[in-house]
């Protein structure tokens, strides 16, 4: 028989209770921090219930695919003005800095 699915409870830096909950694909998910004044009884209690309710859902992380992968943005504009501001300055190693694009 399978462990209980009970979740974890951390402090915050703040003092606030926060949670983490295992999926039914076995990845975590860290839950918003609980109100002011919750009791980590309280905290442990909710993490339990939202822990097995997740499980019961079947409750997983959604797969990356092509629609949610944002590109990055090129950095080129910056790279051409920082290259173009060290040889103003009269840097020598300008040829070895424009090698990186």
């Amino acid at each position: 028989m399978a462990r209980k699915k009970t979740g974890t409870v951390v402090k915050t830096k703040s003092g606030l209770w926060q949670a983490f909950i295992t999926l039914a694909d076995g990845s975590r998910k860290r839950l918003p921090h609980f109100p002011k004044g919750t009791s980590e009884a309280m905290a442990r209690e909710k993490a339990a219930a939202y822990s097995e309710r997740a499980h019961e859902q079947g409750l997983t992380r959604p797969k990356p695919t092509v629609e949610n992968i944002k590109p990055a943005d090129s950095h080129e504009p910056w790279f051409k003005v920082w290259c173009a501001d060290r040889e103003a300055r009269g840097y020598t190693t300008i040829s070895d800095s424009k090698g990186w694009s």
